[in-house]
């Protein structure tokens, strides 16, 4: 959609401070040539809670990511001044005894419902009984939403936070929580073939298309690839349903290509998977596109992330359910064989027991010998 001047100036205006903090980063970033990327900031996870562990998501994961990269943050961690107190965490100083923590707050935007009569925290046990269109309409007349935001450091700049392993990434090796997702989606949703020199999701056919993996110059590079086009295929009318006839060339497939792109390092954040350089190469016809749309209106950026989030989420809770059931299978299968093995001695004895009863007769064959030694005796 073209916005004229005013509109564009409106647009940007109505964004919160936050979302234009966001806004200037991407777009500093994309004046470079580039995304949100750069070497090794993918693999040390996605930003999270440093008290409760939790993954920030969305927007919020974005942000923090990009500050984290800019300030060149070896920690995922972040938590706000009062969780810090309550840990006894300290800001570390510099030489001079300056805080090193001074202008480095992030600010977080986080969304909780209320009570539209208490105007307090909503209590969702109220939804316990009622079916789920009765819960619908109950919150739509009784509940409305409240936007939040707290300020958070990263664990980088405290003293007193706990030491936290990062995992060893071999790039070489495969990765199983990858190699599960391509697994599921092959077998459960859409077909994955491997042959010839381009990579594209089939949107007639619902099959997701890759070179073979030889041909790539790095696991990371095929994940990257893989994650990209199985984020497309999400779009599927029997998915996420998202429109997918954007011709190439068109803003509205760049901006299927943002969503696509930003889903796959959501996915690499979580499962670990460094970016390949060959990244910002592969993105180069989509940076100008992607540069002008988010100047033109900068609510197309915001859009992006929710869908691409919404891929990202949808991607990987198949991947967790598939693993769950697989757990399950491997488990009862041993459980089975154990059962198993242990029924065997039992009727090995059954079968031995029934044997000497009719070689001997129903006494025990001890009780014969020992009334034949008596007998003998007499």
């Amino acid at each position: 959609m073209s916005l004229n001047s005013e509109e564009k100036n409106t647009a940007y205006e109505k964004l919160t401070p936050q979302r234009k903090q966001l806004v200037d980063k991407v777009m500093e970033n994309l004046e470079k040539g580039n995304l949100f990327w750069t070497q090794g900031w993918v693999s040390s996870g996605a930003p999270e809670s440093a008290i409760t562990g939790k993954k920030y998501r969305g927007i919020n994961n974005l942000f923090l990511s990009l500050i984290a990269m800019s300030e060149n943050y070896g920690d995922n961690r972040w938590a706000t001044f009062k969780q810090m107190e309550e840990k006894g965490w300290t800001f570390k100083k510099d030489e001079e005894g300056n805080s090193l923590a001074k202008g480095k707050g992030a600010s977080i935007e986080y969304y909780e419902m209320r009570d539209k009569e208490t105007k307090r925290r909503f209590d969702r046990s109220v939804l316990d009984g009622m079916t789920a269109s009765e819960q619908q309409e109950y919150m739509d007349k009784n509940v409305y939403w409240l936007r939040k935001f707290y300020r958070v450091f990263n664990c980088s700049l405290m003293d007193g936070v706990p030491v936290k392993e990062k995992p060893q990434i071999d790039v070489n090796d495969r990765n199983d929580r990858a190699e599960a997702i391509l697994d599921y989606w092959d077998k459960n949703e859409a077909k994955i073939v491997y042959g010839g020199s381009q990579a594209f999701y089939r949107t007639d056919t619902d099959e997701v298309h890759l070179p073979e993996r030889v041909d790539f110059k790095s696991m990371q590079e095929f994940y990257a690839t893989a994650l990209h086009e199985i984020g497309h295929s999400t779009g599927h009318e029997s998915r996420l349903n998202r429109d997918l006839s954007g011709r190439l060339g068109s803003e509205h497939y760049a901006m299927e290509e943002l969503r696509a792109e930003l889903a796959s390092i959501f996915m690499e954040q979580d499962l670990a998977i460094e970016p390949s350089e060959g990244r910002l190469q592969n993105n180069a016809a989509y940076i100008q596109s992607w540069k002008e749309e988010i100047k033109e209106n900068p609510n197309a950026l915001f859009t992006a992330i929710t869908d691409a989030d919404k891929i990202a989420k949808y991607v990987s809770g198949k991947e967790q359910e598939y693993r769950q059931r697989q757990y399950f299978h491997s488990s009862s299968a041993q459980r089975h064989r154990y059962s198993r093995s242990q029924r065997r001695p039992q009727q090995s004895a059954l079968r031995k027991h029934l044997q000497e009863r009719r070689r001997y007769g129903s006494e025990h064959p001890a009780q014969r010998t020992e009334q034949g030694i008596h007998g003998a005796s007499l």
